[in-house]
């Protein structure tokens, strides 16, 4: 649940696949761009799915952030 909190931390920021893996994993985590986008999914089913408003965005060639 750090990759949560740390989009909570910076509400209305485009955050990119790099930023998100540089400050959520340790740096000798093996994350790839694939693995931010398979976590992004799992938030997406645990805190979207139930609500209409999505508050995960995805900024298409930049990243994502999350509305306050």
């Amino acid at each position: 649940m750090v990759l949560l909190e740390y989009l909570m931390q910076h509400p209305n920021q485009i955050l990119s696949k790099e930023t998100l893996i540089d400050h959520v994993w340790d740096f000798d985590a093996d994350i790839l761009p694939n693995n931010v986008e398979a976590y992004i999914k799992f938030l997406r089913q645990k805190i979207d799915k139930p609500f209409k408003k999505q508050l995960i965005k995805t900024v298409r060639g930049f990243g994502y952030r999350i509305e306050s």
